[in-house]
């Protein structure tokens, strides 16, 4: 989650997880069955996290939340980007 926070990548990520919402739980099958190929670049224990995430639909809302909380920590609490010296 801080990677992507860091990367300021965490508005399309919630962007994807609410179009996901709906089907959610076809979309976590779908990423058990290319797991072997795409869990070499994500990572094991994020990609475990994701998928059993996906499985509910309520989770998906854990999971925005989580992204919410990792961009506040990564722009220090204030959305708004940084101030004007001026």
């Amino acid at each position: 989650m801080d990677h992507l926070a860091r990367r300021r990548l965490t508005a399309p990520a919630i962007f994807a997880l609410e179009s996901l919402r709906p089907v959610s739980f076809v979309a976590s099958q779908g990423l058990v069955v290319l797991g072997p190929i795409i869990r070499p670049f994500v990572g094991e224990a994020d990609y475990d996290v994701l998928c059993d995430a996906l499985e509910d639909r309520e989770n998906v809302g854990w999971l925005i939340q989580r992204l919410e909380q990792a961009e506040a920590g990564a722009t220090g609490g204030d959305s708004a980007g940084p101030e004007d010296p001026g």
